[in-house]
């Protein structure tokens, strides 16, 4: 449908559109400043073009809710090209039962039936024939108790034995030392330490008398 010249929506650079598919054109391609110009806080152009114009009341509703490119791009591409309702579950079931003509009434349900419940046997504990007797059971039992609770002998704790290897050796007995009035007995063992001494003491002095005598001598 061709609008009139004065019916048509006329741009600021001169570009005339007289459809919503010209004017979602030229609004791909539009500039800010433009755009803005027509749509701001106080009026929509676009809305009012077509709703005063185009009687697309519906769009125009739309249209006065956003104030973007983007978004008045989609509304109006929305509405030239609407967009199949999703199909939900159930209906896409029943598009192939009738593309394959099945009839859900016909086809047996595949669902296992219940077996009926057996009625459940309670078994009731056999009775022995003769009575039990418990009277072993009750001597045991009081036998058992009183066991239980006489107080039981703690037992010293035994120390530890240790073996043989790790027994302190015991100390040979020392001859017991003999006074002879006021003399002292000397054991061998005492005597071969005071020998050594005495031998130790006396390389000391040689050696230091040795190496005096040296210095003293002329060489």
């Amino acid at each position: 449908m061709t609008l009139p010249q004065e019916e048509q929506f006329h741009f600021g650079d001169g570009t005339t559109v007289s459809s919503l598919d010209g004017l979602r054109d030229y609004l791909e391609h539009i500039s800010y400043e433009e755009f803005y110009f027509h749509v701001n806080a106080e009026k929509n152009d676009f809305a009012n073009w077509i709703r005063h114009v185009l009687k697309e009341s519906n769009l125009a509703d739309n249209l006065d809710k956003v104030s973007s490119i983007v978004e008045t791009v989609e509304i109006i591409n929305d509405y030239l090209n609407p967009r199949p309702p999703k199909s939900s579950h159930d209906d896409i079931q029943s598009k192939i039962e009738k593309k394959e003509g099945i009839d859900l009434k016909e086809v047996p349900s595949t669902q296992p039936e219940e077996a009926p419940k057996e009625e459940e046997k309670i078994e009731k504990p056999s009775v022995p024939a003769e009575p039990l007797d418990f009277t072993e059971l009750e001597k045991q039992l009081e036998k058992d108790t009183e066991a239980a609770e006489q107080p039981k002998e703690e037992k010293p704790e035994e120390a530890p034995k240790l073996p043989e290897e790790m027994k302190p050796e015991e100390a040979p007995a020392e001859a017991p030392k003999e006074k002879h009035k006021d003399e002292y007995v000397l054991t061998a063992r005492e005597k071969k330490q005071l020998i050594v001494k005495d031998f130790i003491i006396g390389m000391f002095f040689g050696l230091i008398i040795g190496l005096l005598l040296g210095r003293m001598l002329p060489v």
